[in-house]
């Protein structure tokens, strides 16, 4: 059973086609078109062993309450706030490329995208120079826009709370917008693509994820001072990244970073033979592979004596 988010009943039920039309018997899989508020009675039916879900903080934490209260499992993917470390200026500008990349992929729409962007001191201006040029040189536009670079954001609502969380980080000064951040005056869900600097980590810009094309640079004095702000500056634990010239130097960092995946010179890698799932704030389980299949599978001990029965010897 699927319980789709309010915003995509139309690709929800095209799931629910494709399956059939694949020869999967009608009532086996189910959409339910119903709110958010009414999902208790459905988590709390004696029929449902168990309960997945990706979304928001707040939803998890009802998920997880109701099903812990009727004793089901429950596998929560959440937000993150992905750091992603960057320890030598060898092929910085391919690097940042990269950054830019992956973060303004599904115009900054994924949960495990590289939000923050923590750099050493001698590279942090060119860092910021760089980016401030090749994110204010995005392209926003439609989908099927040729010329786009990064398109709209899933809804006006979701664009306006990041215009406004951006405004009121700057205006309170707990961020420096480099570039973007403002509404564009256009039909859609559009907004500027944004570069953040000097972030407070315990505002609200700083500490919670921001779900849209926007882009946080952090200077860390030295890989030590890297490796806190990545670990204590935020309570997400989704996934996070290392980037160097050095290999061995960036796997004995990432063995440091406190997320459920790390990866080294890359980012956001998802695979089928991959596990996926984080931390803290991020939730808990893992999806994919064996892995998402243990955690709806209840592990069941057989043993067998060697006796034939009680009171006679043993064959």
């Amino acid at each position: 059973m699927l319980k789709h988010a309010g915003i995509c009943p139309l690709s929800s039920q095209a799931c629910e086609d494709l399956l059939i039309e694949a020869g999967l018997p009608r009532g086996v899989f189910q959409n339910i078109y119903a709110s958010g508020s009414q999902m208790e009675p459905f988590i709390a039916d004696k029929r449902i062993q168990g309960v997945s879900l990706t979304g928001s903080e707040g939803a998890g934490s009802a998920v997880a309450k109701t099903a812990g209260e009727h004793y089901k499992k429950s596998l929560l993917e959440l937000g993150g706030n992905d750091p992603f470390l960057v320890l030598d200026a060898e092929n910085l500008e391919w690097v940042l490329d990269r950054y830019v990349d992956i973060r303004m992929f599904a115009t900054g729409q994924a949960c495990n995208a590289p939000k923050r962007l923590i750099v050493q001191p001698e590279f942090y201006d060119r860092t910021v120079a760089y980016l401030e040029k090749a994110i204010g040189a995005l392209t926003v536009g439609a989908y099927d826009d040729p010329d786009a670079d990064v398109g709209p954001l899933s809804s006006i609502g979701a664009r306006d709370e990041i215009v406004d969380r951006l405004a009121t980080a700057a205006r309170e000064g707990t961020a420096t917008i480099r570039v973007g951040g403002k509404k564009i005056d256009r039909d859609g869900a559009y907004m500027e693509p944004a570069l953040l600097t000097d972030v407070d980590p315990s505002a609200d810009v700083g500490c919670n994820e921001i779900f849209g094309p926007v882009a946080i640079v952090y200077k860390a004095n030295g890989v030590d001072e890297a490796v806190r702000i990545a670990n204590e500056e935020s309570e997400y634990g989704l996934s996070s990244s290392v980037w160097s010239s050095d290999v061995d130097k960036a796997h004995e960092v990432a063995a440091r970073l406190k997320d459920g995946m790390t990866f080294v010179n890359e980012h956001a890698v998802t695979a089928a033979g991959l596990p996926f799932g984080g931390v803290g704030r991020s939730g808990y389980g893992r999806e994919l592979a064996q892995w998402g299949v243990g955690e709806f599978v209840n592990e069941k001990l057989i043993r067998v004596s060697g006796q034939r029965s009680a009171g006679l010897s043993p064959t």
